[in-house]
């Protein structure tokens, strides 16, 4: 008796491909991996950092001596912060306010329709002078 595929497998043969298309799928795959490799990498770095502020930040608040500098510390903290939202904000609404301007105006194109005739020239009369000398 001949054996004949079951309900599962539409096609008992696997899919074969060309060795380019091996090639291009496998590149893709190490790219991949490649990719999550290093995104897990920069997030652990990140993280990293982040608790290495945070420690400076509560030891340096524990090294204050007194509830006054501590305040004042964390009062200049602030208003560092408030300066660098303040100027993300306006780089954000120039941002905006560029792309709304060229959203309005449109892209200006010159086309320079006597290009071909000054490269046409310019090679004849080097030509010319070739010829002459």
């Amino acid at each position: 008796m001949a054996k004949t595929p079951s309900r599962d497998q539409p096609n008992s043969q696997p899919t074969t491909l060309a060795k380019n298309a091996k090639k291009k799928l496998l590149k893709q795959q190490k790219w991949e991996a490649k990719k999550a490799e290093k995104k897990a990498q920069t997030k652990e770095q990140k993280k990293k950092e982040g608790e290495r502020k945070r420690k400076e930040w509560e030891e340096k608040l524990s090294s204050c001596a007194s509830e006054e500098e501590r305040l004042k510390l964390i009062e200049s903290r602030r208003e560092l912060r408030k300066e660098r939202m303040g100027k993300r904000a306006e780089e954000k609404e120039e941002k905006t306010q560029r792309l709304r301007k060229a959203k309005e105006f449109g892209l200006n194109i010159v086309i320079d329709l006597e290009f071909g005739l000054n490269i046409a020239t310019t090679t004849k009369s080097a030509e010319a002078r070739d010829e002459s000398e």
